[in-house]
């Protein structure tokens, strides 16, 4: 396993909904162990290019890679952990946050096969990597937004991923929890070297911890590190998006 092995490889993709041009000329890669945040505006485009990355859209101009395969060629999915922005949204199941850890197993042993015996300590590891442990026999539902969340998290790492994809992770969490969901990212990043992209509109909370920022509207207007981001002026701003976007 190569330490500079291109995780994600994005070249020239464009996309169309019927006459609407949402994505143009996106050439991005993302090698093994970057955390790469996508952030811009709410109709910018992000949804749609994480849905062709994770081949929920097929794409039609360019091309893209998944570990080095074309997406449509993709199989081993495993290797991918997701949370969706409405992982925890209105949660009423009963079911404990071990249960729900346990159920992103499913994708190596299958749905209604029998989990292996190392499964308890696998979802213990999982939940104790984002410091939900003393937790993990609650009701998913009695939990707070943020705790939900890092559940969420939890149950994409159990099957031991090699990419984490997230999709605005902090929609609906308080924001006096979102700074602690960051460090969780940020300590998973850099000490297991799990490469991370997460897609956001609220960039501030993830500045100081993504080592990556594709600024996207369309096209990207902006690849670089937070420092290179942080030094952008409003006019930068405004010559991308023809607002005050920042």
């Amino acid at each position: 396993m190569s330490e500079s092995e291109t995780i994600i490889e994005v070249k020239n993709v464009s996309y169309r909904y019927d006459e609407t041009k949402v994505l143009e000329n996106i050439t991005l890669s993302v090698p093994r162990g970057t955390f790469l945040t996508i952030v811009g505006p709410n109709g910018s485009g992000k949804s749609t290019l994480l849905k062709l990355i994770t081949g929920l859209l097929k794409c039609r101009e360019g091309e893209i890679r998944l570990f080095g395969k074309r997406v449509e060629e993709f199989k081993e999915w495993e290797k991918i952990g997701y949370v969706s922005q409405k992982a925890n949204r209105s949660i009423h199941f009963p079911a404990t946050a071990f249960e729900v850890v346990r159920s992103g197993l499913a994708k190596r042993t299958g749905l209604f096969r029998f989990y292996p015996k190392e499964a308890k300590d696998q979802v213990m590891e999982a939940l104790r990597a984002v410091d939900m442990e003393r937790y993990a026999g609650q009701n998913i539902g009695a939990l707070s937004g943020g705790e939900q969340q890092r559940v969420f998290i939890a149950r994409a790492l159990v099957g031991k991923p090699e990419l984490l994809v997230l999709d605005e992770p902090t929609a609906g969490v308080d924001v006096k929890i979102v700074d602690a969901l960051m460090e969780v990212l940020k300590k998973l990043n850099r000490e297991t070297r799990l490469t991370l992209l997460l897609v956001t509109h609220d960039i501030a909370p993830v500045l100081p911890v993504t080592s990556q920022i594709a600024y996207l509207n369309r096209t990207i207007h902006f690849l670089g590190n937070a420092g290179e981001f942080r030094r952008l002026k409003n006019e930068d701003f405004l010559r991308f998006y023809g607002l005050d976007a920042y």
